[in-house]
């Protein structure tokens, strides 16, 4: 807390103007979207908010619901969840990402562990991590100069693990990691400080809109977030950047309005993927339920958002552009690439990550192997 306290008092003393620390959250943003609407002289807006920008999409429609056209929410941080909910879906969401490797790796011929079966990611991840938790593992790439840390604890593992699967996961690569670390080698996974340096960009922005609780202050209260987590993580995988972000605005100096949900009539969208770790798919699910005249879309796959993926992973993006082209909501479908809820109807379980298929058409990429 003491580091990142003086992080943010360097930082408001650098920035300028003069104060501007204090005005860069949620309400000041929509604010100037308003403003530039009313300048272009629209009377209602369409908007496609992704990730974070769903979050500030809905306090906009919540704050001027008169102007709201077509609007798609994709990959959704919810508004009013609580916070051990929260941490708690996304350990789950990494703990089903290391077995999405693992079905990965059962289609991928390269892969280490091809042919091996069912479940040989999964134990050659519990047998790495046990290693770690003995002694630190060896990292042959880093050390100093290097840009990354070694030998390698069950911390650096863990968090590792988070850094390879957030956002587009690489699977081939983690699954490579996996293999190096059982021979003596676990460079891929170990810390890199720089990755830190780039997430400290995003803080001000969170710690300006998301209240925490007062216990989160102190170490008891932000370790229980971790604790009561535990029976969503049999793969110990630990690491949350929500949990985390409960950390970095433990300190925020500036007030912070309270955390609401912003329950709605309006027809929104909704988009999520099966198996997102930056905002897992229960949080749409969270949203989504307070919207009763909202449609869900939920592709099927991996990956952070939906709407900008090409070919052949196209099929939920071309869902939400017809939508706001046209205003035009689409019906009920289930099929392998995705699903559509409409109002009225409820959402089943997350599917299991080895019934949804693998590859380009899952939205998978590396960089290691060209995905098909």
């Amino acid at each position: 807390q003491a580091a990142k306290a003086n992080f943010y008092s360097a930082a408001i003393n650098d920035s300028t103007p003069a104060g501007i620390m204090e005005h860069v959250g949620t309400i000041e943003v929509i604010q100037d979207w308003d403003s530039v609407r009313a300048a272009l002289g629209y009377e209602k807006v369409s908007f496609a908010g992704i990730s974070y920008g769903s979050f500030v999409g809905m306090a906009y429609a919540a704050q001027y619901p008169e102007r709201v056209s077509q609007f798609v929410m994709d990959a959704v941080f919810p508004h009013g969840m609580p916070d051990q909910d929260m941490v708690t879906a996304q350990v789950a969401a990494a703990n089903r990402l290391v077995q999405r490797a693992d079905a990965f790796c059962l289609n991928d011929p390269t892969c280490p562990f091809h042919g091996q079966g069912n479940g040989s990611v999964v134990k050659a991840w519990q047998t790495v991590l046990a290693m770690a938790e003995q002694a630190p593992l060896s990292a042959l790439n880093c050390g100093r100069g290097k840009g990354c840390n070694s030998p390698v604890t069950a911390r650096d593992l863990q968090q590792g693990a988070a850094v390879l699967f957030n956002t587009i996961p690489d699977f081939p690569l983690f699954n490579i990691g996996l293999n190096a670390s059982l021979n003596g080698d676990a460079s891929i996974f170990a810390y890199q400080p720089d990755v830190d340096i780039r997430d400290t960009v995003f803080s001000p922005l969170v710690c300006s809109d998301l209240k925490f609780d007062e216990n989160l202050k102190t170490f008891a209260g932000f370790n229980n977030l971790s604790v009561n987590s535990q029976s969503n993580d049999p793969l110990h995988i630990v690491y949350s950047a929500i949990w985390q972000y409960s950390l970095q605005c433990s300190v925020w100096p500036f007030s912070v309005p309270e955390r609401t949900a912003l329950p709605t009539d309006l027809k929104v969208m909704w988009m999520t993927s099966d198996f997102d770790l930056n905002l897992p798919t229960e949080l749409a699910t969270f949203a989504w339920q307070q919207a009763p005249n909202s449609t869900l879309v939920i592709r099927h796959g991996d990956d952070h958002t939906s709407i900008l993926f090409p070919p052949p992973a196209a099929t939920a993006g071309d869902v939400a552009r017809d939508f706001l082209r046209t205003g035009v909501m689409p019906g009920a479908r289930e099929d392998d690439q995705v699903t559509v809820i409409v109002p009225g109807r409820t959402r089943g379980p997350v599917p299991g990550t080895y019934d949804v298929p693998t590859g380009a058409v899952a939205g998978d990429m590396s960089a290691v192997e060209k995905i098909t």
